[in-house]
């Protein structure tokens, strides 16, 4: 490993630390009812982000960077109780930690995914 490899791996440490301590002072309410996850994770160009809805209902879900900016709306639509699976594609997006936030029926999750390159 390189240099700058070293460089750049010490750098998403550091984010993803902060990003944690951000997300933590944020208080959303959590729940693993829909389990909302991605695949792969770290994510190099696309990954799959997949949920499992109890029922019938309004999902919204979109992606955000670490400073809290909206990067993507992946779903915002009614959708069927049963497995979904999105293919995101994170070619566009820089390097770094990002969250996924799901809005079923007024109840949040919200998950992390990292971006290498």
């Amino acid at each position: 490993m390189g240099a700058d490899e070293a460089a750049m791996l010490a750098n998403i440490a550091e984010a993803k630390l902060k990003y944690d301590a951000l997300l933590t002072s944020v208080k959303e309410p959590k729940s693993s009812s829909v389990g909302l996850k991605n695949y792969p994770n770290p994510v190099k160009s696309t990954t799959k982000i997949s949920y499992q809805l109890p029922k019938e209902g309004f999902v919204s879900l979109k992606v955000y960077d670490a400073l809290g900016r909206e990067t993507a709306t992946l779903v915002n639509s009614k959708q069927s109780g049963g497995i979904h699976t999105f293919d995101f594609d994170a070619e566009g997006l820089s390097r770094g930690v990002y969250s996924y936030k799901l809005i079923f029926n007024n109840q949040i999750t919200t998950n992390k995914m990292m971006v290498i390159k």
